[in-house]
Protein backbone atom coordinates (compact mmCIF):
# COMPACT_ATOMS: atom_id res chain seq x y z
CA UNK A 1 0.00 0.00 0.00
CA UNK A 2 1.00 3.31 -0.64
CA UNK A 3 0.99 5.61 2.81
CA UNK A 4 -0.14 9.24 2.88
CA UNK A 5 2.05 12.02 3.23
CA UNK A 6 1.53 15.27 4.58
CA UNK A 7 4.06 17.89 3.55
CA UNK A 8 5.39 21.52 4.71
CA UNK A 9 8.06 23.42 4.43
CA UNK A 10 10.01 25.96 5.97
CA UNK A 11 13.18 28.59 4.10
CA UNK A 12 15.67 26.00 4.64
CA UNK A 13 13.67 22.57 5.46
CA UNK A 14 10.77 20.44 3.58
CA UNK A 15 8.81 18.11 6.74
CA UNK A 16 7.03 14.97 6.12
CA UNK A 17 4.73 13.49 8.41
CA UNK A 18 3.40 9.83 7.35
CA UNK A 19 0.57 9.31 9.95
CA UNK A 20 0.71 5.56 10.68
CA UNK A 21 0.33 4.23 14.07
CA UNK A 22 2.57 1.51 15.34
CA UNK A 23 5.59 1.61 12.76
CA UNK A 24 7.35 -1.61 12.50
CA UNK A 25 10.35 -2.76 10.07
CA UNK A 26 10.53 0.69 8.42
CA UNK A 27 13.42 1.43 6.42
CA UNK A 28 13.62 5.43 5.29
CA UNK A 29 16.34 6.12 2.34
CA UNK A 30 17.32 10.04 1.39
CA UNK A 31 19.24 10.92 -1.53
CA UNK A 32 19.92 14.00 -2.95
CA UNK A 33 17.03 13.49 -5.51
CA UNK A 34 14.64 10.81 -4.39
CA UNK A 35 13.18 9.20 -1.14
CA UNK A 36 12.19 6.04 -0.11
CA UNK A 37 9.92 5.03 3.13
CA UNK A 38 8.64 1.46 3.46
CA UNK A 39 7.44 0.07 6.95
CA UNK A 40 5.14 -2.50 8.11
CA UNK A 41 1.83 -1.18 10.22
CA UNK A 42 -1.67 -2.57 11.05
CA UNK A 43 -1.19 -5.49 9.53
CA UNK A 44 0.07 -4.06 6.31
CA UNK A 45 3.30 -3.49 4.05
CA UNK A 46 3.42 0.85 3.15
CA UNK A 47 6.04 1.43 0.70
CA UNK A 48 6.58 4.69 -1.37
CA UNK A 49 9.32 5.73 -3.44
CA UNK A 50 9.46 8.84 -5.54
CA UNK A 51 12.36 11.68 -7.17
CA UNK A 52 11.96 15.20 -4.96
CA UNK A 53 11.16 18.09 -6.84
CA UNK A 54 14.70 19.62 -5.86
CA UNK A 55 17.76 18.83 -4.06
CA UNK A 56 18.43 17.59 -1.02
CA UNK A 57 21.36 17.29 1.84
CA UNK A 58 21.05 13.50 3.11
CA UNK A 59 23.38 14.24 5.43
CA UNK A 60 21.62 17.10 7.38
CA UNK A 61 18.72 15.39 6.96
CA UNK A 62 17.10 13.21 9.68
CA UNK A 63 13.81 11.32 10.72
CA UNK A 64 11.87 9.82 13.61
CA UNK A 65 9.46 7.43 14.31
CA UNK A 66 6.95 7.24 17.15
CA UNK A 67 3.91 5.21 17.71
CA UNK A 68 1.75 7.58 15.85
CA UNK A 69 3.63 8.52 12.98
CA UNK A 70 7.02 9.09 10.91
CA UNK A 71 8.79 12.44 10.51
CA UNK A 72 11.02 12.77 7.89
CA UNK A 73 12.85 16.61 7.37
CA UNK A 74 14.82 17.05 4.52
CA UNK A 75 17.19 19.72 4.54
CA UNK A 76 17.42 21.59 1.23
CA UNK A 77 20.40 22.22 -0.58
CA UNK A 78 18.78 25.69 -1.76
CA UNK A 79 17.11 28.20 -0.01
CA UNK A 80 14.10 28.14 -2.41
CA UNK A 81 10.46 27.56 -2.36
CA UNK A 82 9.48 24.04 -3.44
CA UNK A 83 6.39 23.81 -5.39
CA UNK A 84 5.92 20.23 -5.38
CA UNK A 85 7.43 17.66 -3.05
CA UNK A 86 7.96 15.00 -6.20
CA UNK A 87 9.10 15.90 -9.28
CA UNK A 88 6.63 14.45 -11.07
CA UNK A 89 3.61 16.32 -9.61
CA UNK A 90 1.24 14.08 -10.95
CA UNK A 91 2.78 10.92 -9.40
CA UNK A 92 1.09 9.67 -6.02
CA UNK A 93 -1.12 13.14 -6.34
CA UNK A 94 -3.89 11.34 -4.22
CA UNK A 95 -1.15 9.95 -1.36
CA UNK A 96 0.89 13.36 -1.04
CA UNK A 97 -0.44 16.72 0.16
CA UNK A 98 0.86 19.91 1.48
CA UNK A 99 -0.51 20.73 5.14
CA UNK A 100 -1.24 24.11 5.31
CA UNK A 101 -1.52 24.28 8.64
CA UNK A 102 1.98 23.73 9.51
CA UNK A 103 3.50 25.72 6.20
CA UNK A 104 6.01 28.33 7.64
CA UNK A 105 7.91 31.24 6.69
CA UNK A 106 11.23 32.47 6.79
CA UNK A 107 11.10 34.27 10.18
CA UNK A 108 9.59 31.37 11.75
CA UNK A 109 12.32 28.65 10.87
CA UNK A 110 14.84 29.38 13.62
CA UNK A 111 11.66 28.52 15.87
CA UNK A 112 10.94 25.01 14.59
CA UNK A 113 14.81 24.43 14.01
CA UNK A 114 15.29 25.09 17.53
CA UNK A 115 12.13 22.50 18.41
CA UNK A 116 13.39 19.45 15.43
CA UNK A 117 16.98 20.23 17.94
CA UNK A 118 15.42 19.20 20.83
CA UNK A 119 13.20 16.52 19.76
CA UNK A 120 16.57 15.02 18.01
CA UNK A 121 18.43 15.20 21.48
CA UNK A 122 15.51 13.93 22.92
CA UNK A 123 15.73 10.71 21.56
CA UNK A 124 19.24 10.03 21.37
CA UNK A 125 20.64 7.43 19.78
CA UNK A 126 18.56 6.12 17.04
CA UNK A 127 18.94 3.12 15.00
CA UNK A 128 18.68 3.64 10.74
CA UNK A 129 20.37 7.05 11.24
CA UNK A 130 23.35 5.55 9.25
CA UNK A 131 22.13 6.08 5.72
CA UNK A 132 20.58 9.78 6.64
CA UNK A 133 23.40 10.97 9.23
CA UNK A 134 22.77 12.84 12.43
CA UNK A 135 20.65 16.22 12.57
CA UNK A 136 23.08 19.12 13.00
CA UNK A 137 22.84 21.45 15.65
CA UNK A 138 22.41 24.32 13.12
CA UNK A 139 20.93 27.43 15.20
CA UNK A 140 23.89 29.05 16.36
CA UNK A 141 24.45 28.56 12.48
CA UNK A 142 21.54 30.01 10.74
CA UNK A 143 20.87 32.75 13.12
CA UNK A 144 23.95 34.43 12.07
CA UNK A 145 23.54 33.62 8.74
CA UNK A 146 20.24 34.98 8.68
CA UNK A 147 21.15 38.43 10.46
CA UNK A 148 23.91 38.68 7.42
CA UNK A 149 21.75 38.16 4.62
CA UNK A 150 19.30 40.11 5.64
CA UNK A 151 21.03 42.81 7.62
CA UNK A 152 18.74 42.87 10.12
CA UNK A 153 21.64 44.43 12.98
CA UNK A 154 25.12 45.19 11.96
CA UNK A 155 26.46 44.35 14.94
CA UNK A 156 28.02 41.61 15.98
CA UNK A 157 25.25 40.30 18.61
CA UNK A 158 22.64 39.86 16.25
CA UNK A 159 21.04 36.96 17.81
CA UNK A 160 21.14 38.79 21.36
CA UNK A 161 19.39 41.43 19.73
CA UNK A 162 16.47 39.38 18.64
CA UNK A 163 16.25 37.24 21.40
CA UNK A 164 16.05 40.90 23.68
CA UNK A 165 13.16 41.59 21.32
CA UNK A 166 11.41 38.18 22.15
CA UNK A 167 11.82 38.22 25.87
CA UNK A 168 11.15 42.09 26.53
CA UNK A 169 8.11 41.12 24.70
CA UNK A 170 6.65 38.06 26.06
CA UNK A 171 8.36 36.01 23.56
CA UNK A 172 5.78 37.26 20.81
CA UNK A 173 8.82 39.22 18.09
CA UNK A 174 6.11 40.29 15.86
CA UNK A 175 4.69 42.91 18.44
CA UNK A 176 8.30 43.70 19.24
CA UNK A 177 9.51 44.41 15.21
CA UNK A 178 7.93 44.02 12.07
CA UNK A 179 10.36 41.81 11.09
CA UNK A 180 13.65 41.33 11.47
CA UNK A 181 15.16 44.28 9.57
CA UNK A 182 13.41 45.98 12.17
CA UNK A 183 15.15 44.20 15.06
CA UNK A 184 18.24 46.90 15.92
CA UNK A 185 15.76 49.46 15.75
CA UNK A 186 13.21 48.11 18.31
CA UNK A 187 15.39 46.74 20.93
CA UNK A 188 18.09 49.84 21.24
Amino acid sequence: MIPTILWHQTPKHVHLLIDLKNITKEKIGIAKHNLTFSAYSSQKDYEITFELSNEVIPEESAYTINENNAKIILTKKDISEWIYLQKDKNLFKNNIKVNWDLWETEDDDEDLDQNMNSMMHQMGAMTGLNDIGPYRDLQDDDCEDDCQESNCCKESNCCEMENYCKESNGGDIENCCENKKDCKACCS
